[in-house]
């Protein structure tokens, strides 16, 4: 599998490619930053560096879910992974399931999930996180009691939340998958090919 948008050199950069590169890295907190190889922005970053203003206005949602989230971090963490594991996004799983793992959720259900099943013996408020994620992304909507049922344990905050999280690592997935990103280290895929749905 062959990148289709590689890292570019500096001296391939537009004054706004170089400005945008420098401020993410000199934030240095930002998700995603490329370990050692300094070349690389790193998961979308590289693809999006094509269209700097772009670039910077996702990362301004990414910063915002990052730093100001209302939804507690192992139910963001098993949104994320339900994202993945429905678009093959092997990045984002790549990236998010450590981060799971260390966010309190069971390594069953991380598992699960991974598989491609329902994970068993989950609590309510994973349960009712679940069901909303992959119910959405399954069927392109959500049920009155699967809303319903979300609105009356978090309120509509955290709902509006849950929506911002999932569309964006949707649209990440899907940018990481078109441009064919490899992961770090030529690490092996961690998730299971599933075919796509026509």
């Amino acid at each position: 599998m062959k990148e289709r948008f590689p890292p570019l050199e500096h001296e391939q950069l537009t004054p706004a490619q170089r400005s945008a590169a420098a401020s993410i890295r000199e934030a240095g907190t930002r998700a995603f930053i490329a370990g050692a190889d300094t070349k690389r922005l790193g998961a979308m970053m590289d693809t999006l560096l094509r269209r700097p203003d772009l670039l910077l206005s996702v990362l301004g949602v990414s910063d915002k879910l990052r730093e100001n989230a209302v939804i507690p971090k192992h139910l963001k963490e098993l949104a994320i992974l339900c994202v993945a594991r429905q678009q093959n996004g092997q990045y984002a799983w790549f990236q998010h399931e450590t981060l799971a793992r260390s966010a309190g959720l069971d390594p069953r259900i991380i598992e699960s999930i991974r598989e491609g099943q329902r994970p068993p013996g989950m609590k309510r408020d994973e349960t009712v996180v679940y069901d909303f994620v992959t119910q959405w992304l399954s069927q392109h909507s959500v049920t009155d009691e699967t809303f319903d049922a979300l609105r009356a344990l978090f309120g509509d905050e955290t709902i509006v939340e849950l929506l911002v999280i999932v569309g964006y690592f949707w649209m990440g997935a899907m940018i990481l998958n078109v441009a064919q990103v490899p992961l770090p280290g030529a690490a092996p895929l961690p998730l299971p090919i599933r075919p796509s749905r026509q």
